[in-house]
């Protein structure tokens, strides 16, 4: 299963708990789609994706918008792909617009997580925004 944590904004704390709760349910792909900004993505959007791929145990497919917007924002894409571990599969070079095929392995995954269960270790508990 694939799991999309967020459809907007950037991949921050709401989806850190949202992926988890969707790994558990056997999510093995996380796909996070950003809007951050050539100035913001420098300094978060590398750090943020990273995370999501890494306390989640799941591969992080991390795309980010390119472009500008009508306000002139500059988006830079710097889309990237993450293993388990956090490792860079792939990582699209800045202000490039591409499309590339990937091969991610559900066994590798399978053994990342048998030999490190950090599931085993979460607490069980909701965030509740109202």
């Amino acid at each position: 299963p694939v799991v999309v944590p967020e459809a907007h904004g950037c991949p921050g704390h709401d989806a850190t708990e949202e992926g988890r709760n969707q790994v558990e349910k056997g999510a093995q792909l996380l796909a996070v789609p950003s809007s951050f900004t050539a100035i913001t993505g420098s300094v978060h959007w590398e750090v943020l994706a990273r995370a999501r791929a890494i306390e989640n145990h799941s591969y992080c497919i991390a795309v980010n918008r390119i472009g500008n917007d009508g306000n002139n924002n500059k988006y830079s894409g710097d889309s990237i792909v993450y293993d388990p571990r956090g490792e860079v599969i792939s990582n699209i070079e800045p202000h490039i617009e591409q499309i590339e095929t990937i091969v991610l392995s559900e066994e590798k995954l399978k053994k990342y997580r048998k030999n490190f269960p950090v599931s085993l270790d979460a607490d069980d508990f909701n965030i509740n925004m109202s």
